[in-house]
């Protein structure tokens, strides 16, 4: 006996389903007429671009002519720096220290402490 295949129903495909995506997008019923074609689609994607490239420079703002040039600046008031001139009158506040702050010790006080220490528990 021998083994048969199933056989799959054959489905007739619609001309579109045919196509491939990049034919499809391009306009061509097969690849073969996009490889045809190859120069057209390539000069159509240069004149794109070419007519891109136009309209977003229509759409720059214009530089501004000499004439016009630091008008901004006119009438605006300007903050001038006196930093330089020192006012006699006004002094400078004083940094406070922390009120319950203990002196520091060398360490010959603190052996003097503690020998007073252990001289009074002996007495």
């Amino acid at each position: 006996m021998e083994a048969k295949l199933p056989q799959l129903p054959i489905t007739k495909y619609t001309k579109r389903d045919q196509r491939n995506g990049l034919s499809r997008r391009l306009g061509f019923s097969s690849l073969d007429q996009v490889a045809k074609n190859k120069h057209k689609i390539v000069n159509e994607q240069r004149i794109a671009m070419k007519n891109l490239k136009e309209q977003t420079y229509e759409n720059k703002r214009p530089s501004r002519p000499k004439d016009q040039r630091g008008k901004h600046l006119v009438g605006r008031k300007l903050k001038i720096d006196k930093s330089w001139k020192k006012d006699v009158n006004k002094q400078k506040k004083k940094k406070k220290e922390p009120a319950n702050k203990i002196p520091e010790k060398s360490l010959d006080d603190l052996d003097k402490e503690m020998e007073d220490y252990f001289k009074s528990e002996k007495e």
